[in-house]
């Protein structure tokens, strides 16, 4: 069986107030590429709105493009399995269920699906008050809540799990500014699972048997474009080797970010990249060269003040290259005016950062 995994669409979200519909479409038009080229079913592991109450043309993309996706699903006798996210009204996207066509599989609660011998578990985004409602007993935490649905599958060692949920050690992007998680899952919880295709998470990522797909487009400046989708490769039964191949998408409009003075600036070329400006000038206000920068850029979103601080990089001046890794840890010290690293604090750094830049697969 083959799974096309992706999670957190938001139709309808804007960014920084601009509408990104026709962003949205020109990717999830790849995606129904990508199904068609491979003969993979696809999996949508929650939040296909960016509200409970999402725009008449947020729900037009949504049904044009399952349109689309049914017609595929047909072809290569496939299927849809969509989970309900925390933003998405599970009343509105329940409504569809009896009139796609059974090639589509929406799901709101707990749901065990087989299909070419491999078992699907579908659980959506799960509060204690929803298990409360179910099963009829109080639940004091989100993790005690799941394990009560997941106590459910009779054999996880032969069933994928695909879920809209957090769990502990996932790191986020830009556009999720949560700190802290009261929601999240332990890994412990989801042992014995041979994967787990999970939603919520802007970032792409993996943790154990986690992974996250990571949403299709980037939703704030910080956040790093997500430039693979993964085709999963599952054996009858969850028997032998499970694979992944990469699919590379693109984006309509790709971010970028130019920081510097107004001169530096304005000498940039225009492009048809959504385009964010840190000025970084004494006196001289993001307001009052605003209507400046938009003559000049096509998709000016946002000019913001840029850091001024003393250890700013000179925009001016080349990169600098070290022969070591050792070499940069000093010269960054020493910008910031901190005692420089002995050999030990350099290795734990190394190790950090090996940690850091491997998280996602």
């Amino acid at each position: 069986m083959k799974l096309l995994h992706i999670a957190d669409l938001h139709l309808g979200k804007t960014f920084h107030k601009v509408n990104i519909l026709k962003d949205q479409e020109y990717v999830l038009q790849q995606i129904v590429k990508i199904m068609d080229e491979t003969g993979s079913n696809l999996v949508i592991a929650g939040d296909v709105f960016d509200s409970v109450n999402p725009s008449l043309e947020a729900q037009e993309l949504f049904l044009n493009i399952l349109k689309d996706i049914i017609k595929v699903c047909e072809k290569h006798n496939t299927h849809c399995y969509i989970t309900v996210g925390n933003h998405d009204s599970a009343r509105r996207v329940m409504l569809l269920k009896d009139f796609v066509s059974k090639y589509v599989s929406i799901t709101d609660d707990f749901c065990i699906i087989e299909q070419d011998k491999v078992k699907l578990c579908l659980l959506p985004f799960i509060k204690p008050v929803l298990a409360e409602l179910k099963f009829n007993e109080e639940f004091d935490t989100y993790t005690s809540a799941y394990n009560k649905y997941l106590g459910m599958v009779d054999d996880r060692n032969h069933t994928v799990l695909v879920t809209h949920q957090t769990f502990e050690g996932c790191t986020t992007g830009s556009s999720e500014t949560m700190s802290f998680f009261d929601d999240a899952i332990p890994l412990s919880s989801v042992t014995g699972f041979p994967l787990v295709l999970a939603g919520h998470i802007h970032k792409q990522q993996r943790l154990w048997n986690v992974y996250y797909s990571g949403s299709l487009l980037p939703y704030a400046f910080g956040d790093k474009a997500v430039e693979n989708v993964y085709v999963w490769d599952i054996p009858e039964s969850c028997n032998g080797t499970i694979t992944k191949t990469e699919h590379p998408i693109k984006y309509l409009h790709n971010l970028r970010i130019i920081e510097g003075n107004l001169k530096h600036i304005l000498e940039q070329d225009d492009s048809d990249d959504y385009i964010m400006v840190k000025l970084i000038e004494e006196g001289l206000a993001p307001d009052a060269v605003m209507s400046q920068l938009k003559a000049h850029f096509t998709h000016l979103l946002t000019v913001a003040q840029g850091n001024k601080d003393k250890f700013t990089a000179d925009i001016s001046k080349p990169s600098a290259q070290f022969k070591t890794f050792e070499e940069a840890v000093d010269s960054f010290c020493k910008q910031i005016d901190i005692p420089v690293f002995n050999s030990t604090q350099v290795k734990y750094i190394m190790e950090a950062l090996h940690e850091v830049t491997n998280i996602t697969d």
